[in-house]
């Protein structure tokens, strides 16, 4: 078991999820895996079961209107570490302060994850902090189950059931980014750099490179690129001869 110290819906938390410990697992979200998604899900599952979460000065988004002593199952909710990286940064979660660092706003991308990689944990906002390196204190040695944000639709109805919470069936998170999206902020040493630094999150959570799907984005846009070069070079040479 591990010991559960608050009901604030909050990340890097075990979060009690029904009255009863034994009757449903702990939640342990990380910013930037959809925990803002699944904290909107709590607060309307609540709702609808004619419960409300209370609100104060030191929990932002609200308490759960019980409280455990210990957990008995947690399951965790995970994100690619080079995905996660480029949502925290796109979310302007670089400028937000962190044990006495932060970025300006007009922080480029390749600057931040440079940073980043170089700095503990400890320093960083907890959207770009490693994720092995979150909910461990609070998850202990309790059987805990990985699942993976990237796999929603093969897991929500499992979730679904659990928790008893249908809205999941209906929503997805929306925060997903696209390869074209991320090979445009990405190059081969950034990639590399994000996926060297987060070694231990890529294998812990069983996640692998993302270079084959970066490289063929990489290679269209090369190959874009030259082809409409060259149809220019072709226009002027045209011109030229007229």
């Amino acid at each position: 078991m591990t010991h559960v110290s608050t009901n604030c819906v909050a990340d890097n938390v075990v979060l009690p999820l029904c009255a009863n410990p034994l009757h449903c697992p702990g939640l342990c979200l990380v910013p930037e895996s959809g925990s803002a998604f699944f904290k909107r899900v709590i607060a309307y599952e609540l709702e609808r079961s004619g419960m409300e979460m209370t609100f104060d000065e030191k929990c932002k988004f609200g308490r759960l209107p019980w409280h455990w002593l210990a957990s008995h199952r947690v399951v965790r909710i995970v994100r690619h570490p080079v995905e996660r990286m480029l949502s925290a940064y796109l979310n302007q979660k670089h400028t937000k302060w962190a044990s006495g660092y932060s970025f300006s706003h007009h922080a480029n991308f390749t600057e931040v994850v440079t940073t980043i990689t170089q700095l503990p944990d400890a320093r960083v906002h907890l959207s770009f902090r490693r994720q092995t390196a979150m909910c461990k204190a609070a998850t202990g040695d309790v059987a805990t189950r990985v699942l993976r944000l990237e796999e929603y639709a093969h897991w929500r109805l499992r979730l679904a059931k659990k928790l008893h919470w249908p809205l999941l069936l209906s929503l997805v998170p929306r925060n997903r980014i696209g390869v074209d999206v991320m090979a445009t902020f990405y190059t081969p040493d950034l990639l590399h750099r994000v996926e060297t630094w987060a070694a231990n999150d890529m294998k812990v959570f069983g996640y692998t490179s993302m270079f084959d799907c970066f490289d063929a984005e990489w290679k269209r846009r090369r190959s874009w690129e030259t082809s409409t070069v060259t149809e220019i070079e072709d226009m002027l040479s045209d011109d030229t001869t007229t």
